[in-house]
């Protein structure tokens, strides 16, 4: 029989005496704090640098923040004031402008106000009315982002309270509740929504501090 099939069935047992044996084990605190050592049973153990993630916590917890993007699709729903396309300006008085840019390469920055800027290149733009493709277009604006999509981004991320979930595959689950988070090495899906961000992908480490410190890398 596989090692594996042996460890795995050797754990179950030790958590199931724990159910039967104690009411006051907290068995998934018990897994988060050995996450490291129980992710290996499986057949995908987290390695250094594809540790696999999917993190939730309020947009505000993130301020101020910043992702980098390479030939990624951005989609959006933005109140936005202008915006500036190969140095040329263009009004928007729309409140929710839809905008959609296709291998773009750039930026967002998400200020400390929630205004997000975006500042890159992108090969196919629409936003509301406005409609370029088949050249390299200049793309600036600034707004408040209602719902954003970002295909393909990477950036580290850190703050010292953060409100929501964070999944590490199928191995764990930390619910955070004002805990101290660093995420090293993020490189996946973004999307904002209902004053919610999402992370969904992977990243190099992560750690979270409480009354007690967790890394997983």
């Amino acid at each position: 029989m596989n090692w594996k099939i042996l460890v795995t069935l050797a754990v179950i047992a030790v958590l199931s005496g724990m159910f039967l044996f104690s009411n006051n084990v907290d068995v998934k605190s018990f897994l988060s704090r050995n996450v490291g050592s129980f992710a290996d049973i499986f057949e995908k153990p987290l390695a250094s640098g594809n540790v696999p993630i999917v993190l939730q916590i309020r947009l505000s917890d993130a301020y101020p923040t910043e992702f980098k993007m390479s030939d990624a699709e951005v989609r959006g729903t933005f109140s936005l004031g202008q915006i500036m396309i190969n140095d040329e300006k263009f009004g928007v008085r729309n409140p929710k402008s839809e905008l959609y840019f296709k291998n773009f390469n750039g930026k967002v920055e998400i200020g400390e106000d929630g205004l997000a800027s975006i500042d890159g290149a992108t090969l196919y733009l629409e936003v509301d009315s406005i409609y370029r493709e088949n050249e390299t277009l200049e793309v600036k604006l600034k707004g408040i982002p209602i719902e954003m999509w970002i295909s393909e981004a990477y950036e580290n991320l850190e703050t010292s309270s953060a409100h929501g979930s964070l999944e590490i595959g199928d191995t764990a689950e930390f619910k955070l509740n004002g805990d101290a988070l660093k995420v090293d090495g993020f490189d996946g899906e973004i999307s904002i929504k209902d004053g919610m961000l999402t992370l969904r992908g992977t990243c190099a480490r992560v750690e979270i501090t409480n009354q007690n410190k967790y890394v997983i890398s």
